[in-house]
């Protein structure tokens, strides 16, 4: 609840309560002085036994108060005043709390199905082992072509992205499902000028190397202008080789979101050894024209000898086009029409 709303609700009960004292109640059957009228009896019993709602301390604490002496002679008639007033403390409060605005981004979303993924990212050691295996593997495909093209002309260069890929953001993930918020532009600006992503296991060690043998290291991303300062700090306090306005590609408005007119950059000067990412947009131009589940598996079918070879895929469960594939590349899908979809695409005998 809005922290503002709350505060104006408790005010105006708080100035309420002292007037309720002047309101009559009826007698309970056996009164004593000295004990706690309990709830689901006498002025009580309507409150707790019609509001759906856990009924707030602040009234519970108010409505077991010591009961009121017998009432003058000539009084019991009265109505039972007491025991609307409560109720309908209760309904304003409830209807405040159902009634608050909410932002985009502290929209409640529905994330307990990246749960899951987040956690196999951080917790399992199977993450750690693919990621050291790729970086491995990286470093034996790097070795060959240090020994098999000993006299090109062009100096190398590994092309790489940045998250998920060198910088582990399931930290950000994390916060996203604790306070069921979806991905808006917003926290994520934030998350990266903190600069507090980790590294992908290996991801130094083989980029260091990479570059101690003379190799430059160019940094492709769809992270923003506004987020390169935070990212650059990012890399080099991780220790990342060479981080430079010149290696570290963001993304900008003439390019939108595709990632070719950079790898082109790039490629037109450097002999470009290997191209490394966890979403098959980072690799080349086929895979970021194939929108669907279909053809993105039949992109990566006919260029299968690519993969091992000149394209390094990291793993990364948590997002990606893999799930933009699902719903249909449609970013106004409900949380609940989003659920269905995915559901919809799964494969069972």
């Amino acid at each position: 609840m809005n922290n503002s709303i709350m505060r104006k609700v408790c005010f105006t009960l708080a100035g309420l309560m002292p007037c309720a004292k002047t309101l009559s109640v009826v007698k309970a059957k056996s009164p004593s002085s000295k004990r706690p009228l309990p709830l689901g009896e006498g002025w009580g019993e309507g409150l707790a036994n019609t509001l759906r709602h856990p009924i707030p301390f602040f009234f519970s604490c108010y409505a077991s108060r010591p009961h009121p002496s017998p009432l003058p002679k000539g009084e019991g008639n009265k109505k039972p005043t007491y025991r609307v007033f409560l109720g309908a403390l209760g309904a304003i409060l409830i209807l405040a709390i159902n009634a608050t605005p909410q932002t985009p981004g502290q929209k409640q979303a529905d994330k307990e199905y990246e749960v899951g993924a987040v956690l196999w990212q951080q917790s399992s050691g199977e993450h750690r082992a693919l990621a050291y295996q790729a970086f491995a593997l990286a470093k034996i495909m790097l070795d060959r072509d240090l020994r098999i093209n000993r006299r090109g002309k062009l100096r190398r260069a590994i092309v790489v992205d940045v998250d998920e890929t060198i910088l582990d953001n399931s930290a950000h993930e994390a916060w996203l499902i604790k306070n069921h918020r979806s991905y808006n532009p917003q926290d994520w600006t934030e998350w990266c000028n903190r600069a507090e992503a980790g590294a992908v296991p290996g991801a130094v060690e083989f980029l260091r190397y990479a570059n101690s043998h003379g190799v430059r290291v160019f940094y492709i991303t769809n992270r923003k202008e506004i987020e390169k300062d935070g990212t650059a700090r990012n890399l080099k306090k991780l220790g990342f080789p060479e981080v430079t306005g010149e290696t570290l590609l963001v993304r900008t408005d003439k390019d939108s979101s595709s990632k070719e007119p950079r790898r082109l950059g790039v490629s037109g000067k450097y002999h470009v050894v290997l191209l490394m990412g966890d979403d098959l947009n980072d690799f080349a131009e086929v895979f970021e024209q194939s929108k669907t589940v279909a053809s993105r598996i039949e992109a990566v079918e006919r260029n299968r000898a690519q993969f091992g070879a000149h394209f390094i895929v990291l793993p990364n469960p948590m997002y990606g086009h893999w799930e933009d594939a699902i719903y249909g590349n449609n970013a106004k899908l409900t949380e609940e029409e989003k659920a269905a979809k995915r559901r919809d695409q799964l494969k069972a005998n």
